[in-house]
């Protein structure tokens, strides 16, 4: 394919496919829902539309990660937010309906929004649930972990939900809109689910879902009060930790918090932020075409036996992602800043953070000692976790 690199002749055939599905099914236009938009436009301080030069400015000046003492937070408990959820109670809210101007939902996992009774003002959250959904695990694996390292994401809870007015399942009414969905609105239970609240700031965009991508990274500078290159490598290195995969723009998102625009609407601080984690902890993207499956999303197997390194001796990290260029070369300072944060994480954190994703719900199994299938625990992915974190650790990338 001359004059086309790999990771745009995946996407390429991705929208070729999406558009395909789109015309068999006979799919209409229709509006969409988006959470984080609606947060902005309610929060307080409104940020000024930008340009493309002011958004590329935000750009330059964008930071990456918090100074945050790792080793102090329970990733247990999780983030803290006015409407955070203990792991595993239940919350109670009521579902909201599809309407031809917003069907509050894409993607292609199990998923609905509805508002949270007993709080004032009601709060919108969206809710993923379902236990052969692994995007219920990989969300609350990515967002503790990112959160505990001083990354920017939306705040992810493991509970049990009781939705009022819910029909027989929620992600179908969705999914088909507008065919109706007659099914009785009932109160209705999920104990595999998870509530999300987002990071409370505005997006930077000029289009719809513009995002930031792993390319952009390059365009940070510290002499403006960006993130140093040290810190993007530590950006890209940690997505390949994890097996990142899902890098669709309104998945990595620009954003300026609530608290850092000022009174003309400018961002004083602009950061990137990952917006959805839930594709992580499996191999990452398929090759190719890029696709998300069930093998990119939290995975024993394929997570245990990826190689963190593509090239060793290159310092090239194994990285499959959607639409970015594969396998990217990590500066020592990079591999040295993630190194640090990581080795701030003690065995009992690590543990704690797949004990309340509640990943043994996976039903997942692997070979024991003598050969024959067992269950995988959360002690199989401690283990590879802490084998993972040696491999990052103990490496070398030169100068």
């Amino acid at each position: 394919m001359t004059g086309i690199d790999l990771p745009s002749a995946r996407a390429l055939v991705a929208i070729g496919l999406v558009a395909g599905l789109a015309l068999a099914g006979g799919c209409r236009p229709r509006g969409r829902y988006d959470a984080a938009r609606a947060l902005a436009e309610a929060g307080a301080a409104r940020l000024a539309p930008s340009t493309k030069a002011e958004r590329q400015e935000y750009l330059r000046r964008a930071r990456i990660f918090d100074d945050v003492d790792t080793a102090a937070l329970d990733l247990a408990v999780g983030p803290p937010d006015p409407d955070a959820a203990a792991p595993g109670a239940t919350v109670s809210c009521d579902f909201i309906e599809p309407s031809t101007e917003s069907v509050p939902t894409g993607g292609t996992t199990p998923k609905f929004f509805c508002t949270l009774r007993h709080k004032h003002p009601h709060a919108v959250v969206k809710i993923r649930y379902g236990r052969a959904n692994r995007e219920v695990y990989g969300e609350v694996l990515g967002s503790r972990l990112f959160w505990a390292l001083g990354v920017a994401v939306d705040r992810d809870y493991p509970v049990r939900v009781r939705c009022h007015g819910c029909p027989g399942d929620p992600w179908r009414a969705y999914r088909d809109f507008p065919s109706p969905d007659h099914t009785p609105r009932e109160t209705r239970e999920y104990d595999d689910a998870v509530m999300q609240r987002l990071y409370p700031a505005a997006i930077i965009e000029t289009r719809p879902d513009e995002g930031w991508t792993f390319p952009e990274l390059d365009e940070l500078d510290p002499t403006v009060g960006g993130a140093s290159r040290a810190e993007a490598d530590a950006l890209r290195l940690l997505a390949a930790f994890v097996a990142h995969g899902d890098d669709k723009p309104d998945n990595q998102r620009l954003v300026c918090p609530f608290d850092d625009i000022d009174a003309a609407g400018r961002c004083t601080r602009p950061r990137l932020l990952v917006a959805d984690l839930g594709s992580i902890f499996g191999r990452g993207a398929a090759p190719l075409i890029g696709r998300i499956d069930d093998a990119s999303r939290p995975n024993f197997g394929a997570w245990s036996s990826l190689p963190l390194w593509e090239d060793a001796r290159a310092c090239r990290v194994h990285l499959a992602t959607r639409l970015a260029p594969s396998n990217p070369i990590i500066s020592e300072a990079g591999r040295r800043f993630l190194a640090d944060r990581l080795m701030q994480l003690s065995e009992q954190q690590i543990r704690a953070l797949f004990t309340v994703a509640r990943i043994e719900r996976l039903g997942e199994t692997t070979r024991g000692a003598d050969g024959r299938p067992r269950p995988v625990t959360v002690d199989d992915w401690v283990a590879a976790f802490v084998r993972r974190r040696a491999a990052l650790v103990e490496h070398h990338c030169g100068g």
